[in-house]
């Protein structure tokens, strides 16, 4: 076992995977995945999943809003990018499509909160 990953520090990662969570279910209406009809891709997964995570540590106070997840899928750059055509693993398409996720959340953002949903402060 990690000596320095302590009951503390695995309570903070509890809760900030617990916040990202409350986020993807506020924000986007098939959660992890890019339709109604779809199975949730590995790429895309990583994708939002660490891109709302980075958001919420660089804007902790962001609030879930709705995103409409066809206009980045209608961005060919983005589709590119979790494709799964172009060598989509390696490290530069990995951070530039959580980047990817991450600005446009940033940029996007609207300070009004969600009524419905609080997120916690753990960052």
């Amino acid at each position: 076992m990690n000596q320095s990953f302590n009951a503390e520090i695995q309570k903070q990662k509890k809760a900030q995977f617990e916040t990202m969570l409350l986020f993807v279910e506020g924000s986007f209406e098939y959660g992890f995945a890019k339709g109604s009809t779809q199975a949730v891709s590995r790429v895309f997964f990583e994708a939002v999943s660490v891109g709302v995570h980075l958001a919420i540590k660089e804007k902790p106070d962001i609030r879930p809003y709705k995103i409409d997840i066809r206009q980045w899928l209608k961005d060919p750059n983005f589709y590119s990018l979790i494709s799964g055509k172009y060598k989509t693993h390696t490290p530069d398409k990995i951070r530039q499509r959580i980047d990817y996720v991450k600005n446009n959340i940033l940029h996007q953002f609207s300070s009004k909160p969600s009524p419905r949903i609080k997120l916690a402060n753990s960052f």
